[in-house]
């Protein structure tokens, strides 16, 4: 069986889509609109979104490997490509950023964003690796980035996902101001 590739969108300012290999768990369930973990560098993760698919091997360098697949149906239509293409084109923008423009924060996992927990929630039937989730964002460790470092390879987005979906945990993204307004003494 040859190797399939996807090529993702990144939510980052960059004017290509990536390419990943896709092992062979998720070799028949992927589709093009749906979100993927994907590893960017040597440390930062993200949750990708999956732009095609191709069966054809990038030349000049050694593809990484999908981490995890993150939905069982595109939240992306392919005519939703269409459109973000020609918003890109439109406004001289990437794709990355019609991706973070479009998407709600809840579908966008980045290594920095934060996660909360809804006031409101009641036990369920949390897994170990949701309660160790839940106990690590009420000891303030809320970044993802963070739940990764602490858990190490017991991190799932699974089970994050799972949290996400019961409505016990919200993500939220922090827009810092970066120019700060002169003052000017007279």
């Amino acid at each position: 069986m040859s190797d399939i590739f996807a090529q993702v969108i990144l939510p980052l300012s960059l004017h290509n889509t990536y390419t990943y290999r896709i092992s062979g768990q998720w070799l028949n369930r992927i589709k093009p609109g749906q979100r993927v973990v994907v590893q960017f560098g040597s440390k930062k993760l993200y949750a990708a979104l999956v732009y095609s698919l191709s069966d054809k091997a990038p030349q000049n360098f050694e593809t990484k490997e999908i981490l995890e697949l993150l939905d069982d149906e595109p939240v992306v239509l392919p005519q939703n490509f269409e459109l973000w293409k020609w918003i890109a084109t439109y406004y001289c923008c990437t794709l990355g950023d019609v991706f973070r423009a479009a998407l709600p924060p809840g579908l966008k996992l980045e290594s920095k964003s934060k996660l909360f927990l809804e006031e409101q929630w009641n036990y369920q039937q949390e897994s170990e690796a949701e309660l160790a989730i839940i106990s690590l964002i009420k000891d303030n460790i809320s970044s993802l980035d963070g739940l990764q470092k602490k858990l190490g390879n017991d991190f799932s987005y699974t089970s994050l996902k799972s949290l996400f979906d019961k409505n016990i945990i919200r993500v939220e993204e922090k827009i810092k101001e970066k120019l700060k307004p002169k003052s000017e003494v007279v």
